[in-house]
């Protein structure tokens, strides 16, 4: 060996004996005490060293968004979240939209656009709620992104009229608000301090726009890992990422044809992917594992995402089904 690019010295693999670590090209070319100088050296003191790891499964962008957003995940009641709401939107009495995440329904309401204009009258308001699935608007907001006739995600009233929730509606307000993708580097570089170095995108809406987008954030430095993208039947193959499974999303409470989810999977299939079902209730684990069925048995690497209802009588058909659950 003539070189490397980077010497690791006095390090202990997974807390073992003291060693060197050589690195060429980004792999481990040599390990062995007391390497000689063959490029720069780093000692580490002792320090245990493990493997790059990595995220099976997050939403890049919609954490960093997330970042730049009012959290309100640790607040329960209606003052506290208005007072957060309000104190983040000080001396802008008209501007840009104001955002927050993480609603946890407020003394146990599930809140609407005139409830919204109580707490934000004078900025168009987006509220997610801590599933990720619903979003709620104020009427500021709602004037801004369009007229009927609505699409099918936004709740309407009697009248025709938008309550302020929007269900699953994240592709629509994307094109009606436009707007640039939040910046990855900060949530990259977040993710490389805790050691992770490879990441899974698990977003069901990924496809050749969001393919575009993720390799301008490769190549331009934004996003400093490995990635892997799940997504539909169209996310088109790159060799800045790596495909990942196709994503199966639906909620048991608009639940598909059990065909029309089995045709999916064989379409996946016949593209060479696994598949990766979003099961958060007992509902839709039983229906992922009756499309499953329906189209001929899970295979190697297909995945229960969050699992977060699994009774113990379904545990041994999982596992001999080899179903990784990834939660």
């Amino acid at each position: 060996m003539e070189r490397a690019d980077l010497i690791l010295r006095n390090v202990r693999p997974f807390g073992g004996p003291s060693t060197d670590i050589a690195i060429l090209d980004g792999g481990i070319a040599a390990m062995a005490p007391a390497l000689p100088h063959l490029g720069e050296s780093l000692d580490w003191g002792g320090r245990d060293i493990i493997p790059g790891l990595h995220d099976h499964h997050l939403h890049l962008f919609a954490t960093a968004a997330q970042a730049e957003s009012v959290d309100l995940s640790t607040l329960r009641t209606m003052n506290e979240i208005q007072n957060a709401l309000r104190t983040a939107a000080v001396g802008q009495s008209t501007g840009p939209w104001l955002r927050a995440t993480g609603l946890v329904e407020p003394d146990g309401r599930l809140p609407d656009r005139a409830l919204l204009d109580q707490w934000v009258p004078d900025r168009p308001l987006r509220i997610q709620d801590r599933t990720g699935g619903l979003w709620l608007l104020n009427s500021l907001a709602l004037d801004q992104i369009g007229q009927p006739p609505w699409p099918s995600s936004v709740e309407c009233d009697v009248a025709g009229r938008p309550t302020g929730r929007i269900w699953r509606g994240d592709a629509w307000l994307r094109s009606v608000i436009g707007g640039q993708p939040p910046s990855l580097a900060r949530i990259s570089r977040a993710l490389a301090i805790y050691g992770i170095t490879a990441v899974t995108d698990a977003s069901a809406t990924n496809g050749p726009a969001e393919a575009r987008i993720f390799e301008d954030a490769i190549a331009s430095g934004q996003l400093l890992q490995k990635l892997t993208l799940m997504g539909r039947e169209d996310l088109p193959r790159s060799t800045r990422f790596t495909s990942g499974p196709l994503k199966l999303l639906y909620d048991e409470n608009a639940l598909p044809p059990l065909e029309a989810v089995a045709t999916r999977i064989r379409s996946g299939r016949e593209q060479g992917r696994c598949v990766a079902a979003h099961c958060v209730t007992l509902a839709e684990l039983l229906f992922f594992l009756g499309a499953l069925e329906e189209a001929g048995g899970a295979e190697a690497g297909d995945r229960i995402e969050h699992g977060s209802v699994i009774p113990h009588s379904l545990l041994p058909d999982i596992a001999r089904s080899g179903l990784t659950v990834v939660t």
